[in-house]
């Protein structure tokens, strides 16, 4: 393996005083020299290859769980129907299986 590039990024982190804070991630690009497959560093607080940060996803379910309606925390943190409907689901099954191992 050998870096082939950088690539940066902005993840949405998190949201103070309504105005939405951005991290500027700049991350590898390797390239394998057997089989020169392209293959990138992987970025530890990045919610599921998205654009937004685990501590994000976390603050979306959290608002949702006080609202419980998705259109309001799409609106509030400017992101897509489907990405907020797909980390509810996510960290709520997350949070139901750890409950059911504590029983």
């Amino acid at each position: 393996m050998h870096i082939h590039s950088y690539k940066n990024i902005l993840l949405k982190n998190h949201v103070f005083d309504d105005k939405i804070q951005y991290l500027d991630v700049k991350f590898k690009r390797f390239i394998c020299s057997e089989c020169h497959k392209n293959f990138s560093e992987n970025i530890e607080n990045r919610y599921k290859k998205t654009k937004i940060t685990n501590d994000l996803a976390f603050d979306i379910f959290n608002d949702f769980s006080k609202t419980l309606l998705i259109k309001d925390v799409e609106i509030k943190y400017n992101i897509h129907f489907n990405l907020a409907k797909d980390i509810i689901t996510t960290l709520c099954n997350e949070k139901m299986k750890k409950n059911a191992k504590s029983y």
